[in-house]
């Protein structure tokens, strides 16, 4: 991929430390500078999706596999590689806790109260970090469907009522396989018990017949019941919407969330813990840190990832699971619609199902992470034109800590970035002739299925 080889990272950390009036790098210390500027550059992607990457699919394509989920893959252009670890790091740095009680760690955790050594103000610990950070993480999941995976739950014969396991969060699309010899796959539309009354006539006794709808059980945990309990022996497969892995300090753990917005997770988790009815309250920067916890769940909901797919070289299209089960019933059984099919982020099919060698070839275009600088020789991956709007948030992010009027008047640097990222927007949009068709690819499911009722306008 060609790169940008202008401003090194150890230029950039050096060109906002300026901005701090903190040329020796003492009350924002070079590490915390780098991460400010790290968060800055994903969140820029996050607001403009500039960085579309194409992927080769054809190494993972396997006969008879319908579902891929490619976030942990870890050549995929949107590989998930941030870590709680990571983000409680940030956190610590905002609220200028100790670091030292992160195993491994030792960074100073940038302020200096002239004691010699990093100071924390022992109002947070470590695990209340975490447990604000997994609440956080696990909602953002349910809001914007973010962790879809593909489950199977068993079931035995004449059962019409199952629970889900106690990590799904909600299901998304739903099919009954028989076991061996017992009959094919079928697609189950979602009803309820009412439908099953008026679409079903004396469903609870019929017997002999296999499901052809369920609905979701509002019980704890989730559960779904069948319109007709299936006399054979089987399993439904499902596509759910499910839980983070249980995160563990001081131990880094996966955190789930696409990587440019993991800050997302961050400032939920700092509301939280800025709200609390203790001395830690702050009532000012809780309340901003949840309208930016929102701004972003927001965004998220709208964020486009896949934008264009190939099938052996020839463009194709890439609907909606629910538009695929609309108007190609069984599609993933028996189909000759050649497309791409895709749920929501980082996962998809192919279509028709790959049987047997040849196996197709097939890549895709998606909106990739952010590059991101390690090294202090490594090149920020920013252009000249909006280098300044990335300070202006990193210094904004740096001023979280100070509180007060300080943080208040920073404010106006975080309205430069989002003016400057819409001003992007409506650039790239003249740029090119179907632009906003092309984002909205990746979001044609919402938009089939809509996951949360639309409120009514006025």
């Amino acid at each position: 991929m060609p790169q940008f080889s202008w401003i090194t990272f150890a230029q950039a950390k050096t060109a906002l430390a300026s901005r701090l009036a903190d040329p020796g790098m003492v009350k924002w210390i070079d590490d915390e500078l780098g991460r400010y500027l790290v968060e800055a550059l994903r969140t820029w992607n996050a607001l403009t999706n500039i960085w579309n990457t194409p992927y080769d699919l054809s190494p993972i394509i396997t006969a008879n596999q319908i579902w891929y989920g490619l976030s942990s893959n870890a050549n995929y252009p949107r590989v998930r590689t941030v870590t709680d670890q990571e983000v409680e790091i940030l956190m610590a740095y905002h609220l200028l806790e100790n670091g030292l009680a992160y195993g491994g760690f030792g960074f100073n955790w940038g302020f200096n109260f002239g004691y010699g050594q990093s100071s924390g103000t022992g109002m947070f610990t470590l695990q209340q970090f975490s447990d604000a950070l997994q609440r956080r993480r696990d909602e953002i999941n349910q809001l914007t469907a973010c962790n879809i995976v593909e489950i199977s739950v068993p079931t035995t014969p004449n059962t019409r009522q199952n629970l889900f396991p106690d990590t799904t969060l909600s299901p998304m699309r739903a099919r009954f396989v028989p076991a061996v010899g017992q009959g094919s796959p079928i697609t189950l539309w979602r009803n309820d018990d009412l439908a099953f009354q008026y679409f079903s006539a004396r469903y609870l006794q019929t017997s002999g017949k296999l499901p052809r709808a369920y609905g979701v059980v509002d019980s704890a945990p989730l559960g779904f019941a069948v319109d007709y309990a299936p006399n054979v022996p089987g399993a439904y497969d499902f596509l759910v919407n499910q839980s983070g892995p249980v995160l563990s300090p001081p131990n880094a753990t996966i955190l789930g969330l696409p990587n440019d917005f993991a800050w997302v997770a961050k400032w939920g988790a700092m509301s939280d813990l800025l709200g609390m009815e203790s001395e830690a309250t702050d009532t000012t920067r809780a309340d901003y840190c949840l309208q930016r916890y929102r701004d972003g769940v927001t965004l998220m909901q709208r964020s486009p990832w896949l934008l264009l797919g190939t099938i052996n070289g020839i463009p194709v299209d890439t609907p909606s699971v629910q538009e695929m089960d609309d108007y190609a019933v069984n599609w993933d059984s028996v189909s000759k619609t050649i497309c791409m099919v895709s749920p929501g982020l980082d996962f998809l099919a192919l279509s028709p199902v790959p049987s047997s060698p040849p196996l197709p070839g097939a890549s895709i275009t998606v909106v990739g992470n952010a590059p991101v600088p390690v090294r202090d020789a490594d090149f920020v991956q920013v252009t000249r034109d909006t280098f300044d709007a990335i300070l202006d948030y990193a210094q904004h992010l740096a001023d979280f800590k100070m509180g007060g009027h300080d943080f208040v008047q920073s404010q106006e640097l975080a309205k430069n970035f989002f003016l400057a990222a819409i001003a992007t927007n409506s650039r790239l949009a003249q740029l090119g002739l179907f632009r906003d068709l092309l984002i909205g690819q990746g979001m044609r499911q919402n938009e089939a299925d809509p996951r949360f009722k639309k409120e009514d306008k006025e």
